[in-house]
């Protein structure tokens, strides 16, 4: 069986008018993607070690590394939603768990 794209991206998280400080995901396991709708002026995305700010309009999509790389968003005027496409470790460690637990004869309840 093939993981595809719902095996990279198993969650999201979706942000409505919200700021955010500096900050790496740690529970990410290896990229995420944004994409932001709304209307808002400022609310630059900033990816701080690489020195890059990214003046997002609506419906374009960006995918970094946020497991390591420090990022953040500034402060802005209007509506603006977010939503973040993510890998996440604690389903990876849950995907461990069930193929354990599989090995052990016990099957997941129907």
């Amino acid at each position: 069986m093939q993981d595809g794209l719902g095996g990279l991206f198993c969650g999201f998280v979706l942000n409505v008018n919200v700021v955010t400080g500096a900050h790496k995901d740690s529970m990410d396991t290896t990229m995420c993607c944004c994409f932001s709708l709304g209307e808002w002026e400022g609310g630059h995305l900033v990816l701080d070690e690489l020195g890059l700010v990214f003046e997002m309009q609506p419906g374009e999509i960006i995918c970094f590394d946020s497991s390591k790389i420090v990022h953040f968003n500034m402060h802005y005027v209007g509506e603006r939603m977010s939503v973040v496409l993510q890998s996440d470790k604690f389903l990876d460690n849950a995907k461990g768990l069930a193929k354990k637990l599989a090995n052990l004869g016990v099957a997941p309840a129907a």
